[in-house]
């Protein structure tokens, strides 16, 4: 019902993929305009790739705090949604994590895979 929402108040701006495959999806997100999604991995995805996003409330908290950490928005409320969709289109930097935070996350992960 809310994809059809979507494409009914969005007639030719918004296309849904279902992807098919691992690569398939990933490609996908990294070639997309915006991510509107409530999944947390395809929200990590979006983030890394350099994909704006607009995250939708899940069941959890997870993705609000990833979004803290990443300095980004988290979930704009029910009636907030398309005027953030509207407005990275328009600015999409501003749904991008910064250079100093993915540096930061490289950073990290290096370390967690580091041999002692």
């Amino acid at each position: 019902q809310f994809v059809e929402l979507l494409q009914s108040r969005g007639a030719g701006v918004f296309t849904v993929y279902n992807a098919t495959s691992e690569v398939d999806w990933l490609q996908r997100i990294a070639s997309s305009s915006l991510l509107l999604s409530g999944r947390f991995h395809h929200s990590i995805a979006a983030a890394w790739m350099g994909t704006p996003l607009v995250s939708l409330p899940s069941n959890t908290g997870k993705i609000d705090g990833l979004l803290q950490r990443l300095g980004l928005p988290g979930s704009p409320p029910a009636g907030a949604v398309l005027h953030r969709v509207t407005s990275l289109l328009e600015a999409p930097d501003d749904g991008l994590i910064s250079d100093a935070t993915r540096q930061e996350l490289l950073a990290l992960a290096r370390r967690n895979f580091a041999e002692d």
